[in-house]
């Protein structure tokens, strides 16, 4: 694949033989998409490009060696991982998918690595706990929106952490739920006690993706840093290039009707400005990087 060749790029020429497969169709039909509002297997597997292009985003490719070893943690259907090793980059990836919550994901992305003649032998589907099994240690170890899924955040840090190499970084970002909004459903949560939001909606208990939150905050990925003397430094102004994705994106501004009515409200008003003075602990999504020393 040619270096300069962008993920979005990449995706719009492999598309359409991805898309013919009748097994990834049926598969994608079946998926519970990560996001409201795709429900169609093209609209599905388009929101998954999406997604790819901004964990990509995630990572500064110019100071990556391609000598380098990258870890994608949470690699959903493979998009990342595939585009990567395309790029000719050594990557490996794990999918700690849930049964009965993501689990088509593994079956999805095993029939994509066959369509595009993908060598799969650094991709695992299997939890974070079990990375300490990978033969290598990484320079970057990164992802995005799996931290709140994750059955211990300090535990699945530590983990990471301790597979990095010497100035190894990782980068993670995930919700922050010190802030009472969850993306995922695009509902609004109980402030300070967001876990309780399904005693008043009361269809939350009959979601499976609501159960696999652990409503991960600033506060918590602080505190863990703090215990364990790591180096974490988190990015400023989520919050509002989240919400400037909503005017850039018209796909992701379809799966955030209220928030976009919020941020044309904010926009009418001349008060977008200002969400880039919010403090860093009140900034979703929660954005940092931890870098071994």
């Amino acid at each position: 694949m040619k270096d300069k060749l962008s993920l979005l790029d990449y995706y719009k020429l492999v598309l359409p033989d991805i898309m013919q497969d009748e097994e990834i169709q049926k598969w994608l039909m079946m998926t519970n998409a990560h996001d409201a509002g795709a429900q169609k297997p093209l609209d599905k597997m388009k929101l998954f490009i999406e997604e790819a292009e901004v964990t990509i985003g995630l990572l500064d490719m110019k100071f990556i060696n391609k000598k380098d070893t990258i870890l994608e943690v949470g690699a959903g259907i493979g998009l990342c991982f595939i585009y990567l090793q395309k790029s000719g980059y050594n990557v490996w990836a794990i999918e700690p998918a849930q049964q009965d919550i993501y689990s088509e994901y593994t079956l999805i992305s095993k029939r994509i690595f066959s369509l595009l003649s993908v060598d799969s032998s650094q991709w695992m589907s299997y939890p974070i706990e079990r990375i300490v099994e990978l033969p290598s240690t990484f320079k970057f170890i990164f992802s995005n929106f799996v931290l709140e899924h994750v059955n211990n955040t300090e535990t699945a840090l530590i983990t990471m952490y301790n597979r990095l190499s010497n100035d190894g970084t990782m980068i993670h970002n995930t919700v922050n739920y010190n802030v009472p909004y969850e993306p995922h459903l695009n509902i609004l949560l109980i402030p300070a006690w967001p876990e309780k939001t399904s005693i008043v909606k009361r269809a939350l208990n009959k979601n499976n993706l609501w159960f696999t939150l652990n409503f991960i905050s600033y506060s918590e990925v602080s505190s863990i840093a703090k215990t364990h003397n790591y180096n974490c430094v988190f990015r400023k102004q989520t919050t509002y290039n989240y919400l400037e994705r909503l005017e850039q994106n018209s796909e992701f501004r379809k799966r955030k009707k209220s928030l976009y009515i919020f941020y044309k409200l904010l926009k009418r008003t001349k008060l977008l400005s200002l969400t880039k003075l919010i403090p860093t602990r009140y900034n979703t999504p929660l954005t940092f990087e931890i870098i071994k020393k």
